[in-house]
């Protein structure tokens, strides 16, 4: 993994170059809270690299000096919410928002459900490894029925007949984590 990011470096420093401009790219994973800035010039600079919370208090604050790095922050610890990368160098200001979800909001977007006449199929990403209930009501709130699923490799699809139901109303529940995540109500037909 290394080398794959040295290789890139390179490339973007020879982009960098080649243009005579800074680049500068923020990747991050929601999940795992961990941002990567990778930056480079054909000038050595010194960059001022800031987080900034919704209050606009700063969170972090650091200077890097050279014409390219790459730097990794864990933000496991921060709280949901909006922030911002801001990176100064020069005069030259680059500002990046982004959002931190909590658990409960990651798994709540990483499913989707698609419902035709006669079956149902309910995708998750693939950081949606933790089990699920799912449960169906008909409109009384009595259950129809019960699945219990575990997702995983290759098995991010489940797929549902609907025509087991005697009704052409329904409520699905999705419980993960011992919390409701997903409920909505369908019509069929």
């Amino acid at each position: 993994m290394k080398n794959l990011f040295f290789v890139f470096i390179v490339f973007v420093a020879i982009q960098a170059v080649a243009q005579d401009v800074p680049i500068v790219r923020i990747t991050g994973d929601e999940v795992s809270r961990e941002y990567k800035i990778l930056y480079s010039s054909p000038k050595e600079y010194s960059v001022q690299i800031s987080l900034i919370n919704e209050a606009n208090n700063v969170i972090l604050d650091e200077k890097v000096d050279g014409k390219a790095f790459i730097k990794t922050y864990s933000l496991k610890s921060m709280a949901e919410g909006t922030y911002q990368w801001r990176l100064k160098y020069g005069r030259i200001t680059y500002l990046e928002e982004f959002d931190l979800f909590s658990e409960k909001q990651l798994l709540k977007q990483s499913i989707s459900v698609v419902v035709t006449d006669f079956s149902m199929e309910i995708n998750v990403k693939p950081y949606n490894k933790q089990p699920m209930n799912i449960f169906f009501y008909d409109k009384k709130g009595n259950q129809l029925d019960y699945q219990f699923w575990e997702p995983g490799e290759g098995n991010y699809t489940r797929l549902f007949d609907l025509t087991q139901f005697d009704t052409y109303e329904f409520k699905l529940e999705i419980v993960q984590a011992g919390t409701a995540i997903f409920s909505q109500a369908y019509q069929l037909y």
